[in-house]
């Protein structure tokens, strides 16, 4: 779902699964953030901590970075 609707960076997005297949509930673009919120500690337990996290969003952020999604681990 993600890809399919071109996002990048980061971003939660909510399905219900449903007796025809997932259904797309929503796409949060501002998922929390904290470092104890679920994202950050998601990327944590794949080897990326939070303050290498911050520095990747924001150099993928800036003009000229193609603004990928984060598939670096």
């Amino acid at each position: 779902m993600f890809n399919a609707l071109g996002c990048a960076g980061v971003a939660r997005i909510d399905f219900f699964l449903t007796t025809d297949g997932p259904r797309l509930n929503e796409v949060n673009t501002k998922p929390g953030f904290t470092e104890h919120s679920q994202v950050p500690r998601m990327f944590a337990a794949a080897g990326l901590p939070y303050p290498e996290l911050l520095d990747l969003l924001v150099s993928d952020a800036l003009p000229g970075s193609g603004g990928a999604p984060v598939t670096r681990l």
